[in-house]
């Protein structure tokens, strides 16, 4: 509204200095005439009646005329100098509620990426510590870890970075360590694709390593199974041992059965069965030595079983030192400290929701009607 009457009165000068311009000039015309008529109190006879009568009566009427115009010529250059300058501010005022549109469009694309990748992080680590307690409890059985792509994190990266930085400023300032959460937010988006790959690339060594062991300690089994047959067979041959023989095929007959079952049902390998079976084994050497005495051929099935043992073992230790530092990212990620992964994104996600909440976009949308308004 005071624009408004502000370029009426303009408006009226411009009109009044116009007219009295008009006024003067147009007295001017008709002044010689007026003011040469026969008076007997002027006499102009003495006077050139072009340069000194008429120019002399008109020219002071043509200078008030002109001093007016040239006045009203800074006049509207005054007016106009105003309006671009108007105009210029309301076209800035216009490109910065656009921009500042774009950026909370940017910061709720933003949330809802973040809404996602919470999810996928819960999601991930629930997979990652299904697999860790089924390595605890079993780490010779081939346990996989459940995954997904990372490239939701690219695509949330791939958002104009600048424009979040730009909506953090805008709409999250009143927070005094809006910064550091804009920072600590890029932090997490470039750690966790990369802590899930190093995780992925630690399992799948660790998948590999395991496999090529139980292929060693299967071959060893195979070589176990042999020399229990050849020592059977032979003893049975010459009829000696005939004790060792009766132990020697009651632990065949278990390991077979067992091997046996497991294939029945396509399962792989039960490695925790077999080695309570060679403990057993090598329990029982000891005792047939006590009992009986000591036999060489049994000296070396035991060796071979100690030796299968040994490997288990190693399995074990590899698979505790696995778990241990999968363990040790997750708490790096979901852990209860404050600086976790997941509780530096929680405090960006809630700063982002309760900033956006008092927001709207027409409220925003307000002020741009606002700036054309006036």
């Amino acid at each position: 509204m005071k624009t408004k009457s502000s370029d009426s009165d303009w408006t009226k000068l411009s009109v009044l200095c116009i007219i009295i311009a008009g006024i003067l000039l147009l007295f001017s015309s008709i002044a010689p005439i007026l003011f040469t008529n026969s008076s007997s109190r002027w006499d102009f006879s003495d006077t050139g009646q072009i340069g000194d009568t008429i120019g002399g009566i008109m020219n002071p009427f043509i200078a008030i005329g002109g001093v007016i115009m040239t006045f009203l010529a800074f006049y509207m250059q005054i007016r106009a100098n105003k309006l671009q300058r108007e105009q210029f501010q309301k076209t800035l005022n216009k490109n910065n509620i656009d921009e500042k549109i774009d950026c909370f469009y940017k910061l709720n694309l933003l949330k809802l990426d973040i809404e996602h990748i919470e999810k996928d992080i819960e999601s991930r680590v629930s997979s990652i510590k299904e697999f860790i307690q089924k390595e605890e409890e079993n780490p010779f059985r081939m346990n996989l870890l459940k995954r997904a792509l990372l490239k939701h994190y690219d695509r949330t990266m791939s958002v104009d970075r600048l424009s979040i930085y730009k909506g953090f400023k805008i709409f999250l300032s009143h927070d005094e360590e809006w910064i550091r959460k804009f920072s600590n937010l890029y932090n997490i988006l470039d750690y966790l694709p990369e802590a899930f790959k190093k995780i992925y690339d630690i399992v799948d060594y660790h998948t590999r390593d395991i496999s090529e062991d139980k292929l060693i300690i299967r071959n060893e089994l195979i070589k176990f199974e042999e020399e229990c047959v050849r020592v059977i067979n032979r003893n049975t041959l010459e009829k000696n041992n005939i004790q060792s023989n009766k132990f020697l095929v009651s632990v065949l007959q278990t390991y077979r059965k067992q091997i046996k079952s497991t294939a029945e049902a396509n399962m792989e390998t039960d490695f925790l069965n077999i080695i309570n079976i060679l403990e057993t084994f090598n329990k029982n050497v000891k005792k047939y030595y006590e009992e009986i005495g000591y036999y060489a051929e049994l000296e070396n099935l035991s060796y071979i079983a100690s030796n299968i043992l040994i490997k288990m073992n190693y399995i074990r230790q590899k698979t505790n030192q696995t778990t241990s530092e999968l363990k040790s990212f997750l708490n790096g990620i979901i852990g209860e400290k404050k600086d976790s992964t997941n509780n530096k994104l929680k405090e960006v996600s809630e700063l982002i929701n309760s900033s956006l909440e008092k927001t709207t976009v027409d409220e925003i949308q307000n002020e741009y009607n606002q700036v054309f308004a006036n």
